[in-house]
């Protein structure tokens, strides 16, 4: 087994972060469904699932800028004695 660097645990939060994210998204919107609040709520409810959904896109945009760093430290084939 192999020491995970860093960037490799931050890419595994960051990955079990979107998916609580997800989760979360997808019980509200779920709960806004089946209660159908009244006017005002309803309002305030597409507001709250709009903003989360704005905070996930940006936490996917994280997660990718993590991405691209552990490919970048990865040895290339070359380097690792590969063809």
């Amino acid at each position: 087994m192999t020491k995970k660097t860093l960037e490799e645990c931050h890419l595994i939060e960051a990955n079990r972060h979107l998916d609580e994210a997800r989760k979360r998204i997808a019980e509200l919107s779920a709960q806004y469904e089946r209660r159908s609040p009244a006017a005002g709520q309803r309002e305030d409810a597409q507001r709250l699932l709009h903003i989360l959904t704005e905070c996930m896109q940006t936490m996917n945009k994280h997660r990718a800028l993590i991405e691209r760093e552990v490919v970048a430290q990865r040895p290339s084939n070359e380097e690792a004695g590969g063809s």
